[in-house]
């Protein structure tokens, strides 16, 4: 079983399947779909959230995730110095094809280079953590990445109103595993991967970076579900003047 289904989709479109959508599975819902095309979306077609990192990008930049490239492009048509990186060995294929100069076929989690003063992790890409101590883990290993004064824009989405009843009662046990910690299944003709995927609240966010030594700001969101934030990797001496 091929475990590629967003390259294989993502290469379908490229070639002429318009139509091509991804089917997602997760533990909170089932066969939802996302049109590949959604995937290319040039700058107009852009949620505000993404505008608003791509335009604030500075110096050497890495779009993890980077997918077909669509934020790769935008940068470099600025004459930008942007490095994108995917998982997908075939996303990595067509973003070369599609003109991207520089492209690595890696795991970020195992990735080496450094001198970085932008990350970017959109549409919820700071999901690739997968979980609470996945999130701790990419973040040590991001600082080893990032230039200080560096930062890092990252989408992701507070689920919690999933879990609420209409008379206000929970469905979760706040007790138990962090419930923005999900397992999904994706999947592209017979074309099948599973992986953990994280949604976290910002509050939550907020403590693990500051605990890393991250400031970090919640730019954007909507009602306070889906959100933009920034880390801003502080100098060690800034650290130690506040303590």
């Amino acid at each position: 079983m091929n475990n590629d289904p967003f390259g294989v989709a993502i290469a379908a479109y490229y070639h002429g399947n318009k139509k091509a959508c991804i089917v997602v599975n997760s533990t909170i819902t089932q066969n939802e779909k996302i049109k590949v095309s959604a995937l290319y979306r040039t700058y107009r077609g852009m949620p505000e959230m993404e505008r608003v990192a791509l335009d604030d990008c500075s110096g050497k930049i890495l779009d993890i995730g980077a997918g077909s490239g669509a934020h790769s492009i935008i940068l470099q048509k600025r004459k930008l110095d942007v490095t994108a990186i995917d998982l997908s060995p075939q996303a990595c294929e067509i973003m070369l094809q599609r003109g991207i100069k520089k492209v690595v076929n890696g795991d970020i989690f195992n990735f080496q280079d450094n001198g970085f003063d932008t990350m970017l992790l959109l549409m919820n890409g700071i999901g690739i953590a997968g979980t609470l101590d996945g999130l701790d883990k990419l973040l040590v290993h991001l600082k080893t990445l990032l230039n200080k004064g560096g930062k890092i824009f990252l989408e992701s989405t507070d689920i919690m109103y999933m879990f609420v009843n209409e008379d206000g009662s929970m469905l979760v046990d706040l007790n138990g595993a962090y419930y923005g910690e999900l397992e999904y299944v994706i999947s592209y003709e017979n074309h099948v991967a599973t992986f953990p995927w994280l949604y976290i609240d910002y509050s939550t966010l907020e403590s693990h970076a500051l605990a890393l030594g991250f400031q970090c700001k919640q730019l954007l969101n909507d009602h306070d579900a889906s959100y933009l934030a920034c880390l801003e990797l502080v100098p060690s001496d800034n650290i130690n003047a506040k303590n």
